[in-house]
C-alpha cells in the first residue's frame, strides 16, 4: 500500500489528489534514496518517512483502511523511535532487533469459495474438478 507512488491517474482520483497532496511520498521512493545515499542525515529521512503517513492520513477519511494503517505505522514509528532514544541509541548495540514484515491483506473469501480449489500454482490443480462433479464422477464409477 505504502510501497510506491500513488497512481492518481489509474485510481481515478487526479487532479484532486494532485490538489490536496503537495509533498507525494513512497516507502520505495525513501528506499531508493537511502540506496543512493541521498540523505544528508537520519532526520530527513524520518521526515520523508513520516510524510508517506500524513499524506495517507490528509487524503483518505479515518474510516479508510489506509488512513487507519498510516495512523497505525506512524504511531509504532515513533514508539520505536522514542524507545531507541531512551536505551541511549543504536550506538549503545551492535544491531536493531530484527523487523518482521508486514503481510499484505489477504482477500475475504466464503468458505464455499475457499474450498474449491487448494492452493498450488497456476495450473497446478487444473485436473481437479469442483467437488460437486467429483461426487458425480465417483457415483457414476460405482454403478459401472
Amino acid at each position: 500500500m505504502f510501497r510506491q507512488p500513488v497512481d492518481p491517474v489509474a485510481l481515478g482520483i487526479f487532479p484532486f489528489y494532485n490538489q490536496v497532496i503537495t509533498q507525494p511520498m513512497d516507502l520505495g521512493t525513501v528506499r531508493n534514496k537511502i540506496e543512493k545515499g541521498l540523505y544528508e542525515d537520519k532526520s530527513s529521512c524520518l521526515k520523508d518517512v513520516n510524510q508517506v503517513w500524513l499524506n495517507a492520513k490528509k487524503f483518505n477519511p479515518v474510516t479508510h483502511l489506509a488512513h487507519q494503517s498510516a495512523d497505525s505505522l506512524q504511531k509504532q514509528m515513533f514508539s520505536m523511535l522514542q524507545n531507541l532514544v531512551k536505551s541511549g541509541g543504536a550506538t549503545s548495540r551492535k544491531s536493531l532487533p530484527p523487523v518482521t514484515p508486514v503481510p499484505p491483506p489477504m482477500r475475504h473469501v466464503g468458505i464455499r469459495e475457499a474450498k474449491k480449489r487448494p492452493l498450488g500454482l497456476p495450473g497446478e490443480y487444473d485436473d481437479i474438478k469442483p467437488q460437486h462433479l467429483e461426487q458425480k464422477v465417483s457415483i457414476e464409477l460405482r454403478r459401472q
